[in-house]
């Protein structure tokens, strides 16, 4: 699957950033409409009758559990990024493996398991302990909101000299901790070839991937992206 990237600040032309921008805004209103829609069924179609409209108070629109909190939370971390993407930062690159394709696949998947979801559905955790009960159901909740708004993204931002792997689980590393950018063959035994991604490799020996590229196309791209962040580069 091919990532998309972009920045501005690091090159001599703005046109230079091959990140559409305004693509990203559409997948991020795509997401805050999965949202509103996993917020909002359940208050005006479910109820102790089961699935009919119904007229909920306005109180509904007051987050009171940690679920809700955090599928706000989200909506408004897409609003932020529509008006500030990442990419637009002074010297920072954005690598994130998305498309359209990825995008609907989580989204509606998401969306149904979020409508879809109930205690009905998992009678069995009645029996758990309150503590436990709350925890599980609470990471039931969540997963929805995780399939609709969390993307696998590298931020590198040479302004502050950080590198950030968005997900699941964040991350971030120092420049400091950095050995280069370059180049990571992975050899596909079975069918005789192999594919080629630049990396950012650490000196605890762990790397990062930011995008599956041709080969030859790799020393351009992390020069380019040394030269306007200060990131070490890795010999070939």
């Amino acid at each position: 699957m091919q990532s998309a990237y972009g920045h501005t600040g690091g090159g001599e032309s703005p046109g230079e950033a091959n990140f559409d921008t305004a693509k990203e805004k559409q997948w991020r209103i795509a997401r805050i409409a999965g949202l509103l829609l996993v917020y909002l069924f359940p208050a005006f179609f479910t109820g102790p009758d089961g699935i009919g409209f119904q007229i909920p108070s306005f109180g509904f629109l007051i987050p009171d559990s940690i679920y809700e909190l955090v599928l706000w939370a989200a909506i408004g971390a897409q609003i932020y990024f529509m008006q500030k993407p990442l990419q637009d930062q002074p010297k920072t690159f954005v690598y994130r493996w998305t498309t359209w394709g990825t995008e609907l696949f989580l989204i509606i998947p998401g969306v149904f398991l979020g409508v879809g979801l109930s205690l009905q559905s998992f009678p069995g955790l009645y029996a758990l302990p309150y503590p436990v009960f709350m925890l599980i159901v609470t990471l039931i909740d969540l997963i929805p909101v995780a399939m609709i708004t969390l993307r696998g993204t590298v931020v590198i931002d040479g302004k502050n000299r950080k590198i950030y792997s968005l997900g699941l689980i964040p991350k971030v590393r120092s420049f400091d901790q950095v050995t280069g950018l370059g180049k990571l063959e992975v050899r596909v035994v079975n069918r005789g070839y192999s594919t080629y991604h630049l990396v950012v490799f650490f000196q605890d020996g762990k790397h990062w991937r930011l995008e599956q590229m041709g080969a030859e196309r790799i020393p351009m791209e992390a020069a380019r992206v040394t030269q306007a962040t200060g990131l070490p580069n890795r010999p070939q």
